[in-house]
């Protein structure tokens, strides 16, 4: 007996056995290795088998209590058999397994809860490799385990992606065959007169039940190895013919019942979402996936054809293409695609890119012969390229997640359009409406002073307050004419967006809430968290996600001394934001986490309670679902969507965005764990919002399918194509760059070599003459003997090194150091003779600038700061760091580029900060030292009093104070204001000079 049943019941496992030993004991060893927490009892019998060392084993098996054996005195055949043990125990339920199956994980856990879901279900069968209607990867497929995941892991697969979802079948299919005992009492036992071969008894037994209302369905979330036909070696075909006509006597419909079965494909979806899944895993599992589609092609059996949605973002990544990704795997009734801009750092999309959201295969692409800059107004090229896509790919509608990269050509087009809100865009330029708090307005004087100081600006690089103002008229006018849905995740969106831009307000809109998705809903199955804390321990509070500072980083910096007095916090996915934290009392970091690890994670650190500190309005928040989802109480910042979703008290707590306020609610809660405990208790209660559901309120916005079924078979077929090419062309490219990465590495080896022999020549010659002038000299002949051994040591030592070629530089030019004054403009020239590439000003210098720019990803309207030098020490990178964050906290175009001593140890209060510009890319550590190449790129250079560094353009070259930050303050305000008006920002904005 095995697992534990909360209900009291048993199930029977029933495996006949004739033959095959090797399977038969590779299927009962897998039944002792599940894990299935479901009481169960593995009944073996044997029908008269002449197998005696299989016998012997099986009887070794039941010797030692881990089966029940059973021995028939003569071949009875495998229904009669079967008949045997389901009459053993009465009462019980059956799964009736062929002997040579392998199961994995909690599967029979699975295949009970499926039949518990409705009264009326008789049968329930597993997919398999080898099972007619309820194969994977398609029926009539031959192999084995499919791809390269093994059994275990392939049937885990298909628990979280198909938690808990089934189909309906004409028949159960007899490899592995649960029967509730409630209908084989009331429909009898199987028929072993007429179908004593062992083919055909379970279709007759489930068109008998058909009859009496019972159904019969597929546990869409469980896998089950097959081998097929070893108990019957050769006569295995004969077996066959001979049930089909027996059937077709006893029940005229069924083949036509089946058949229909077959036409209509139910399995497809759930098949292609198994599909879908292996393939996102890439490399050979999306290859595995596309040769068994090739196969099913090739034997015609197409995968189901699905209507195409066309999924339009950018491609930042982030929250978007989270939720983009969960609904395309939650979606079974379509196919998605995605379309996104690629972004370059001077231009927001230089090339569109159509793709497969699950696998990440470029599907095509097309390089855009004007770029886009935001999102543009009128975009011949862009329309056009859109307008082929849907066409060719038989668009039912456009799922618009954000225009960032794209054109309003979008809501010309004659398709559907549903406009999906995860922030302000296209309205905001700094997406969240916030210019160091939220925005309550923004009219033409608010556009100008955030493309000039919002650091939250993200086009200010490719537009103005003007263009913005005309773009946003455009877009109202275009919402207007079009018929375009807007879906919002939170009520409070829509309100915030409608404040703002009350145009938004007078589209039709729905609120559609995000889902989790399936695969971490299946993480979040038995791991619903419980307190580790005992009453009088300390509280234990998780503060999940990025603390960045809209997050809550400077509202966690003023609680944390008081809140570590009572209770210890973990900062789970803190990124680089947590390191000043790391290493204090009470205080765990843990920067970087995978969602799916989520559940994991939290279950191991037991907390008493999740702290959520957004400052900015939240759109939705996927963080507090993940929480809510695990039974984790909630307490959030009074805001947004959190002060919409959460229910003081009941579902989570709220607080105000103030240090005093949430160290008190927090200490109230400690003081009262009892609060939490009811909030726990109604959350465990609480059903998880899925992706599924989420998916099935957008399909109602979207219009009937009615494209021709042949016209969209092919266009599978074609996405199936192109992303068989994407496949390929990535494989080449990644081979492409390993022959080039060698041919690089032979190519300084010849380069080494070379050097080496010019240098021992040269050591030759060198030595040749010297050998020839001791001949001839005599005054020299006791001395100069010393002295030569010495030269040539150093010679040797010098020529042979470590065999280490020297490193390459982009800019080889040299520095000619003139006289000049810090805070003047140091004149400084390149050397025509010493330049490798023979370029010399002022082109060398847009070299260098172009480099630079590369380098840190900024664009070229960006002003670049640099500082550092040989001089610098720790206290010049101190005030370096001081003033940056002075100066981006008020200017969208600067960024600051330290190349100096960079491993010296900073005050914590500076490393807070060093590693918060670090981490939005506005100070960069580059290199250790400041060379040539960036003294010519820069735009400023801001060094300590007494450096002299510049080029022949003329940089500004400004003292930097070095001097403890409170006795800095008049200093750092002066040379702040001036780099201000460097950058253009206040009423004396000036440029720097060329």
């Amino acid at each position: 007996m095995r697992g534990e049943n909360e209900a009291g019941r048993v199930v029977d496992v029933i495996v006949p056995v004739y033959g095959g030993m090797q399977q038969t004991r590779r299927c009962l060893i897998s039944l002792r290795a599940a894990l299935c927490r479901v009481a169960h009892e593995i009944v073996v019998i044997d029908d008269a088998s002449p197998d005696e060392a299989l016998i012997d084993w099986l009887a070794g098996e039941a010797g030692a209590g881990r089966i029940t054996f059973l021995r028939n005195a003569s071949n009875l055949g495998f229904a009669a058999t079967v008949n045997r043990g389901m009459a053993l125990h009465p009462e019980r339920d059956v799964v009736l397994l062929n002997s040579d199956t392998e199961v994995a994980n909690d599967w029979l856990d699975r295949l009970l809860a499926c039949a518990g879901t409705e009264r009326d279900i008789g049968t329930v069968t597993p997919f398999s490799n080898n099972a007619t209607i309820c194969s994977y990867p398609f029926e009539g497929w031959r192999g084995e385990v499919p791809g390269t995941l093994g059994l275990i892991e392939l049937d885990a697969l298909f628990a979280r992606a198909n938690a808990g979802e089934s189909i309906e079948l004409p028949t159960a299919v007899g490899f592995c065959m649960l029967i509730r005992r409630a209908c084989l009492d009331a429909v009898g036992e199987f028929d072993a007169e007429r179908f004593r071969r062992g083919y055909g008894e379970e279709n007759d037994f489930c068109m008998r039940a058909r009859a009496l209302g019972w159904r019969h369905v597929l546990a869409t979330d469980v896998f089950v190895y097959h081998k097929g036909g070893v108990s019957f070696g050769v006569k295995r075909q004969a077996a066959m013919a001979q049930a089909a006509i027996t059937l077709a006597a006893a029940h005229p419909g069924y083949q036509q019942v089946v058949e229909d079965f077959i036409r209509r494909d139910p399995p497809a979806p759930l098949r292609a979402r198994i599909d879908q899944a292996r393939a996102a895993l890439g490399g050979a599992e999306f290859a595995a996936v596309m040769a068994e589609q090739r196969e099913a092609r090739t034997l015609g059996r197409p995968v189901a054809p699905r209507p195409v949605v066309l999924h339009v973002l950018h491609d930042w990544g982030g929250g978007i293409e989270r939720w983009v990704k969960d609904y395309a795997a939650a979606d079974l009734a379509c196919r998605n695609l995605v379309l996104h801009g690629v972004m370059t750092r001077n231009h927001t999309a230089v090339e569109l890119v159509l793709g497969d959201p699950l696998s990440g295969e470029v599907l095509m692409r097309w390089p855009l012969a004007t770029p886009i800059d935001g999102t543009a107004i009128d975009h011949p090229e862009y329309g056009g390229i859109v307008s082929q896509i849907c066409a060719m790919f038989a668009v039912r509608a456009l799922l618009v997640s954000s225009l960032i990269g794209h054109a309003l050509e979008l809501l010309r087009l004659e398709r559907p359009v549903v406009l999906v809100t995860h922030d302000l865009y296209p309205f905001c330029p700094a997406l969240f409406a916030s210019f160091g708090q939220p925005c309550a307005k923004c009219d033409d004087s608010d556009l100008t002073r955030c493309f000039g100081g919002n650091p939250g600006n993200v086009f200010w690089h490719v537009a103005d307050a003007s263009r913005w103002h005309t773009f946003r008229a455009a877009f109202e006018a275009l919402l207007a004419e079009s018929k375009a849905h807007i879906v919002v995740p939170s009520a409070s969106l829509r309100a915030r967006y409608t404040a703002l831009f009350p145009a938004f307000g007078r589209l039709p809109w729905t609120r559609i809430p995000h889902g989790l998705g399936a695969t971490f809903c299946a993480g979040t199955a038995g791991k619903v968290v419980a307190s580790a804390a005992a009453p009088g321990e300390r509280l234990r509070v998780v503060v999940p996600g990025r603390l960045l500072p809209h997050k809550g980083l400077w509202l966690f910096q003023q609680v944390h001394e008081a809140l570590r007095s009572f209770a210890d916090v973990l900062l789970l996915g803190c990124g680089v934001f947590g390191a000043p934290f790391a290493g204090l009392s009470g205080v765990e970091v843990a920067p970087d986490y995978d969602i799916d690890e989520l559940p994991t994670r939290i279950a191991a650190w037991r907390p008493d309670c999740a702290l959520l500190l957004s400052v900015l309005p939240e759109s939705f928040g996927y963080t507090l679902s993940e929480m809510r989802a695990l039974g984790v109480p909630t307490v959030a910042t009074r805001s947004g969507a959190y002060q919409e979703r959460i229910v003081e008290g009941e579902n989570g707590f709220l607080v105000d965005a103030e240090a005093g306020a949430v160290v008190a609610k927090l200490r109230a809660l400690d003081q009262n764990r009892a609060l939490l405990h009811n909030v726990a208790v109604t959350l465990r209660e609480t059903p998880v919002r899925t992706a599924g559901a989420m998916v099935a309120e957008y399909s109602r916005l979207l219009p009937p399918w009615s494209e021709n079924e042949v016209r969209t078979r092919a266009v599978s077929s074609l996405l199936d194509t192109l992303a068989q090419r994407g496949a390929m062309e990535r494989e080449v490219e990644h081979l492409r760059g390993q022959v080039e990465a060698q041919a690089v590495k032979m190519l300084a080896d010849i380069r080494r070599r070379a050097e080496d022999q010019r240098q021992l020549e040269w050591l030759v010659q060198s030595l040749a003459a010297q050998h020839a002038a001791i001949l001839r000299s005599t005054s020299w002949r006791v001395s100069a003997p010393v002295r030569m051994l010495g030269r040539l040591r150093n010679r040797l030592r010098a020529a042979l090194g470590d065999g280490v070629a020297g490193p390459v530089q982009a800019n080889p030019c040299r520095v000619k150091h003139e006289q000049g004054r810090t805070g003047a403009r140091s004149r400084f020239r390149f050397s025509p003779e010493e330049d490798a590439a023979a370029i010399v000003y002022p082109r060398s210098r847009a070299v260098a600038r172009d480099w630079l720019h590369e380098t840190i990803d900024k664009p070229d309207a960006a002003l670049v700061i640099a500082g550092g030098g040989a001089a610098a020490t720790v206290d010049t990178l101190r005030s370096f760091i001081r003033v940056a964050n002075a100066v981006v906290h008020r200017s969208t175009r600067a960024v600051f580029v330290w190349c100096g001593a960079q491993d010296e140890a900073l005050a914590p209060e500076d490393e807070r900060v060093l590693r918060l510009l670090q981490e939005v890319r506005e100070l960069i550590l580059l290199q250790p030292e400041l060379t040539a190449e960036v003294v010519a790129a820069a735009d400023v250079l801001l060094l300590q009093a007494g450096a002299t560094e510049g080029v022949d353009a003329a940089v500004p070259v400004l003292d930097l104070p070095v001097q403890l930050a409170h006795e800095a303050a008049a200093e750092d305000s002066a040379l702040v204001a001036q780099l201000l008006q460097y950058c253009g920002v206040g009423p004396d904005a000036a440029t720097p000079e060329a």
